[in-house]
């Protein structure tokens, strides 16, 4: 599975058979993945066909892990495309980038993900992504004056 960064950005829970709470998903992503699951070469299986094992989280980011009641088969069904990172954000990135454009931080981001029943970043993740994110911002600003400047 992708990682964010660095590893010390990166908490990670796995649990067995266990799943609570609410998440978010970029839901076309995840049902083309659910619709594309067919394995086991001349064999029809398909999602229908998995069981449940674990969910991986990371922060707000999740990976649920199925196998095959069948072939024993496993496969990973994501809540959000990781695989374009460099014009893509990430949720945990989104999610920090929107709490400071409304002028919050971590505590707000704290506060909203308890009152909605979802898992939250610890504050130095926060940090982490937060640095990324202005990062991001002071580029597209750089670039931004460069392209006015040429015209």
């Amino acid at each position: 599975m992708p990682k964010e960064g660095n590893s010390e950005c990166v908490r990670k829970l796995a649990v067995a058979n266990v799943l609570s709470g609410r998440r978010i998903v970029h839901i076309v992503y995840l049902f083309t993945q659910i619709q594309n699951e067919k394995h086991h070469g001349d064999t029809d299986r398909s999602f229908m066909d998995m069981d449940f094992v674990k969910e991986e989280v990371d922060v707000l980011h999740c990976t649920w892990i199925f196998k095959c009641r069948v072939c024993n088969i496993v496969s990973e069904i994501m809540s959000e495309n990781r695989e374009n990172k460099e014009t893509y954000m990430t949720i945990n990135e989104t999610a920090v980038h929107r709490i400071l454009a409304t002028g919050g931080g971590y505590s707000q981001l704290s506060e909203c993900s308890a009152g909605v029943d979802m898992h939250c970043m610890s504050n130095k993740t926060f940090l982490n992504h937060m640095k990324k994110v202005s990062d991001a911002i002071d580029d597209a600003a750089l670039q931004s004056m460069v392209d006015a400047a040429e015209e």
